[in-house]
């Protein structure tokens, strides 16, 4: 069987919104990546570090976060998901941030246009890393009742 005809692999892990867990979890998505699609490796952790991140820093902590990470071996391509619970005006907020970052050139300078602007933010706020997912992979967001989800293609 050539490996263009072989299924998605699919790697679906639920676990508590805290600091703690994702050096774990990126080590071990990090090492089922690499043997994987080697090619696919570093965008991957970039866009897998990124969203943990954001689960955990904005997310709800009473309730768990889903990543589900689908490799399509015959478009040698990724799928990232990562879900959550969150607050009604952080989902506003965050589609909004997106929306803005999709459509000025379609993501492309992305990163460099949000590190320009991060200079006139207050500390702390920077929204450098939804700029770097969405200069990595093609980026949608759904939205559902209190649960937020990303999902980055990545080819």
């Amino acid at each position: 069987m050539s490996q263009e005809a072989l299924p998605a692999v699919l790697l679906d892990v639920h676990f508590r919104p805290v600091w703690a867990q994702i050096s774990p979890l990126r080590q071990y998505v990090q090492t089922w990546v690499g043997a994987q699609a080697p090619k696919l490796f570093e965008r991957t952790e970039i866009v897998l570090q990124e969203l943990l991140e954001n689960a955990v820093k904005f997310g709800d902590r009473s309730s768990n976060v889903r990543m589900e990470l689908r490799i399509d071996r015959g478009h040698h391509g990724i799928e990232l998901k990562v879900s959550n619970k969150a607050h009604p005006k952080r989902m506003a907020l965050l589609k909004q941030e997106l929306d803005s970052i999709k459509t000025a050139d379609g993501g492309k300078d992305a990163f460099s246009r949000a590190l320009e602007r991060a200079k006139s933010l207050p500390p702390g706020i920077s929204r450098l890393g939804l700029a770097r997912i969405v200069t990595e992979a093609q980026v949608d967001l759904k939205i559902h009742d209190d649960r937020v989800t990303f999902i980055a293609a990545i080819k």
